[in-house]
């Protein structure tokens, strides 16, 4: 029997729009600690949704299941439905690095699992899906095996704000490394080592838009961690990379990747901040495309400020760094700050330059209408005009 709990007005107005989050208040504080599903209660304490409760989770303590009261008889429907519109995508004759299940998108809310070669990592955003696992897992292997035709190898990442690394390798099979393969270029994964595996799939889909048509000779990659962008301007033909980055590590995990590839064009490693690196580069050449990735917060070395705040400083540097008919690319990767705030803070900032287009998630990572939380990826696309 699935326990009935009463729901904030706000809460209930946005679930029926499709909302598929119950954030904390005094509401989520009645709600019985040790169940898993919930029944929503309107305000005419009439049951209409099935939440999946989430107790540990600091902010958001239910997500929503279903609008027609149906329950974890879905799960396995809901696994195969995703993995199979992965397939059908005929994403893996271009990369075998890809998400086969994106949450709340997929109708699995707070579930993120991602394909990397034959290993599946699965991402727990909601800690209440440590509680189904064995269930979990079964539906994964299963699904995968009917629609892929091979069995993956499982392991558990459990998500956290205070990015602490934590995996669980299923079954005893321990996979440290592996080398995946985006659109002929290869890198390397280090697996249950970081908390970022050396390569961000749901922005795969923006760099094969972004290198498609033309080539840049001269780029800059801002934040270049990896180097996923420089690896693929220098594979379309770009004759200068430069990748600049403050962390070390990456700069080591950037050169394992360029030794994994035969690329021609020259690759330049600058190990410093992006403002300190922006500022010595202002004597050189022009670039043809600069494209800035911060992370939530990005750093000088000795503070660190908001992503969308550094742009204040950023944004005329590297407009400075762009040639005659250069193109800027900037990003924000976070899901507390939505669109609109994005492009209200950029526009003002934008001294010769104009918007080309805007680049957000697509194919493995489908966006779910309402749930601005879920479009996090935001990208402008910049011209020189």
């Amino acid at each position: 029997m699935i326990p009935s709990v009463k729901l904030h007005p706000f809460s209930i107005k946005h679930l029926k729009k499709g909302h598929p989050w119950v954030i904390k208040d005094q509401y989520t504080a009645r709600f019985p600690e040790d169940q898993i599903l919930l029944k929503g209660l309107d305000d005419k304490k009439k049951a209409f949704c099935t939440l999946l409760h989430d107790p540990a989770h600091p902010e958001v303590k239910a997500r929503l299941w279903s609008l027609q009261g149906k329950g974890l008889e879905e799960l396995i429907g809901r696994i195969e439905a995703a993995i199979q519109k992965r397939f059908d995508l005929k994403i893996r004759e271009e990369r075998n690095c890809f998400f086969l299940l994106f949450g709340e998108a997929d109708k699995l809310p707070g579930l993120f699992a991602i394909l990397f070669n034959d290993v599946i990592v699965l991402q727990y955003y909601s800690f209440t899906w440590k509680g189904l696992e064995k269930k979990l897992v079964k539906a994964i292997e299963t699904s995968f095996k009917k629609i892929f035709g091979s069995s993956p190898t499982l392991m558990i990442q459990e998500r956290n704000k205070k990015q602490r690394v934590s995996f669980r390798h299923l079954k005893g099979k321990v996979v440290e490394e592996t080398i995946v393969t985006e659109f002929g270029i290869q890198y390397k994964i280090k697996l249950s080592q970081n908390y970022d595996l050396g390569l961000y799939p749901d922005m795969a889909a923006i760099r094969k838009r972004v290198f498609s048509k033309k080539t840049y000779p001269r780029v800059l990659n801002l934040f270049s961690y990896t180097g996923a962008y420089s690896l693929m301007a220098l594979a379309r033909g770009s004759e200068h990379v430069c990748s600049v980055d403050s962390a070390g590590m990456a700069h080591d995990w950037l050169s394992e990747n360029l030794e994994l590839n035969n690329l021609s064009g020259e690759s330049v490693l600058m190990k410093r901040s992006v403002q300190k690196a922006l500022e010595a580069l202002k004597r050189e050449e022009k670039y043809d495309l600069i494209i800035c990735d911060p992370p939530s917060f990005s750093t000088d070395g000795k503070k660190s400020t908001p992503a969308l705040k550094s742009y204040e400083t950023l944004l005329p540097l590297m407009t400075e760094l762009l040639g005659e008919k250069g193109e800027l690319i900037v990003f924000l990767n976070t899901h507390k700050v939505n669109w609109k705030k994005f492009e209200d803070k950029v526009r003002p900032l934008l001294r010769g330059l104009k918007i080309k287009e805007k680049l957000n998630l697509s194919e493995d990572c489908p966006r779910l209408k309402g749930f601005p939380e879920g479009d996090y990826l935001k990208g402008l696309w910049l011209y020189k005009s």
